[in-house]
């Protein structure tokens, strides 16, 4: 607060004073401009220190970020290193597979050479009954192990159900009757790759070869048309409808692999991908080497595809 002065003793004293050139007014006048220089002084010293505290508040509330954001670096930085492990694991087993795929292949040649040169019916037959023993073992064991890895690989990346009428992979959520129109583009173009990542390494796992060549490059990936180097992009770039094409020809592999597996999905559940890939796990035959129908019996006629927004382009089917 400004320091108030009692000037009646100055003013007083001046009056009585024998110096009489002494102006009272101006004395007064005096005064009253430095009490208000004070005040003013005051002032600007309360709004400096005002404005540091201020600035040092501001200091400390960036510091606090600064550490949550590298904090949360941190925890992605783990989160990379987690997945690259996994996938050298899930790498490493696909290889143990591809090794025993090919001594089964060569167990079959070895028992093709020895039913050939076998003359004699009974050395033949107890021959060749120990083989299909054999056989029918490693086959046996390469249907687990094909179980096993599509098991593993949904476990690293799970499809969930979030209720009746969505499900989740990861931690985005789709709905199940295929309709995307309402699915924001980035939150479909991750789900997409993702499924793209499930789908190509399912197939892999189980040595099926789908219709549509695929490439996984996460929130970017790509479809091609058959038989053609023409690419489709899985996500929103100036051509709406090249996606809902690109869904449509994703959804396809989907119900190819599951017709694979002895699930042959219905015309209204194909567009249906995550819970088509929920089924294909609850396939009693996954892991069998059983040939699926022909792949262009599995869509609707294209009349009902027309009407559908949700099937893309016939034309490219």
């Amino acid at each position: 607060m400004p320091i108030q002065l009692d000037l009646a003793p100055y003013v007083e004293r001046a009056r009585t004073s024998k110096w009489k050139r002494v102006d009272i007014p101006l004395l007064v006048n005096k005064y009253r401009r430095a009490q208000a220089d004070n005040a003013a002084m005051q002032n600007r010293i309360e709004e400096r220190i005002t404005a540091q505290l201020r600035h040092r508040e501001l200091l400390m509330r960036k510091q606090v970020l600064l550490l949550r954001v590298q904090k949360a670096r941190e925890r992605v930085a783990e989160h990379a290193q987690w997945m690259e492990r996994e996938n050298r694991r899930v790498r490493a087993q696909r290889q143990q597979t591809q090794e025993k795929m090919k001594h089964l292949k060569q167990a079959i040649y070895n028992l093709e050479n020895s039913k050939n040169s076998l003359h004699n019916d009974s050395l033949y037959k107890s021959g060749l009954l120990e083989q299909r023993k054999e056989l029918a073992l490693i086959r046996s064991q390469l249907l687990d192990k094909k179980k096993e890895l599509v098991f593993e690989l949904l476990t690293i990346l799970p499809i969930l159900p979030v209720n009746d009428q969505q499900c989740r992979v990861i931690n985005i959520v789709l709905p199940n009757n295929g309709d995307y129109a309402s699915v924001p583009r980035g939150v479909l173009a991750a789900a997409l790759g993702y499924v793209v990542h499930i789908v190509k390494m399912i197939a892999g796992y189980l040595g099926v070869v789908l219709p549509f060549r695929m490439e996984s490059r996460g929130s970017q990936s790509i479809i091609y048309k058959e038989g053609s180097s023409t690419k489709y992009p899985l996500y929103l770039q100036s051509n709406e409808r090249e996606l809902w094409t690109a869904v449509t020809a994703l959804n396809i592999n989907v119900a190819y692999l599951c017709a694979s597996q002895g699930f042959l999905p219905g015309k209204h559940q194909i567009p249906q991908t995550l819970l088509n890939l929920r089924r294909l796990l609850q396939s009693p035959n996954l892991g069998a080497d059983t040939p699926p129908r022909k792949w262009h019996g599995l869509g609707r006629d294209k009349q009902q595809a027309e009407k559908d927004p949700t099937l893309g382009d016939w034309e490219f089917i």
